[in-house]
């Protein structure tokens, strides 16, 4: 038996049973495509793809989304998300966020107490 390989141009699919590649249709709202051309539910912190025909994509950091929604949402003011995240928390005393945060800055200079470990961020640092 011999194989071959079909290469499909996107928004197209091939079951490996044939050598088309018929159109994909778009999935709901909420949902992206798996291999195998299966729409599931986004996982939290993910969302649809622009043309719902690829697989969810992650949430950018400072923003958050539950399961099977389509878009994500800014965490709000005072509040931070980095990628490895999975909620939005709240910044620790004297330290403070704009809404759609990945990282707390110090407020004044006056950054003290228990949270004393710098670890970096995409847009800087924060103190955990």
């Amino acid at each position: 038996s011999s194989y071959h390989s079909v290469i499909c141009t996107h928004g197209t699919f091939n079951t490996a049973l044939d050598s088309l590649c018929p159109l994909v249709e778009a999935c709901p709202p909420g949902e992206g495509r798996e291999p195998g051309g299966i729409c599931v539910s986004c996982v939290k912190n993910t969302k649809s793809p622009a043309d719902n025909i690829g697989p969810c994509v992650p949430c950018d950091e400072g923003e958050f989304a539950s399961a099977g929604q389509s878009e994500c949402s800014p965490c709000a003011e005072n509040t931070f998300r980095s990628s490895w995240m999975s909620d939005c928390m709240s910044c620790p005393s004297s330290y403070t966020s704009n809404s759609g945060a990945a990282v707390c800055t110090c407020e004044r200079g006056i950054c003290t107490g228990r949270f004393n470990i710098m670890i970096a961020g995409a847009a800087g640092a924060y103190i955990w």
